[in-house]
């Protein structure tokens, strides 16, 4: 736990991307969101944890996938509200985002070109 605290603390931003399963991030995903847990606590008498973190001192961006189109992704699943929640939670403002919708309909797929178009303009406002 301690190393991977210490390579979040490390890192000048974030990329943080999960493919959408069950409407939400990826199990995997969800762990890694669970270990944050050392950024946050919750004082006795209140009615929800406190952030350690409440400074936004690095910037992040988020990417996400799933079979479904795009806009639907968008608007009816969490992907994107879980990826900004653990961009907050390790003191990161999320700078921009992307949702790339029918990533199943090929056997190998690649990312098409209005997606990396979006991704390279992202990019550059996390530098």
């Amino acid at each position: 736990m301690h190393e991977l605290i210490e390579k979040i603390e490390a890192a000048d931003g974030y990329i943080l991307a999960s493919p959408t399963n069950f409407y939400s991030v990826t199990a995997v995903f969800k762990r890694f969101m669970e270990r944050l847990v050392v950024y946050a606590y919750w004082p006795w008498g209140q009615h929800a944890p406190k952030l350690r973190k409440n400074k936004h001192t690095k910037r992040a961006i988020l990417i996400a996938s799933s079979a479904a189109p795009g806009l639907m992704g968008r608007f009816f699943y969490t992907t994107l509200k879980q990826l900004k929640m653990t961009a907050q939670t390790i003191g990161a403002k999320p700078v921009g985002s992307v949702f790339i919708g029918f990533m199943s309909q090929q056997e190998q797929p690649a990312l098409p070109d209005k997606a990396r178009q979006r991704v390279r303009a992202i990019v550059s406002r996390l530098l």
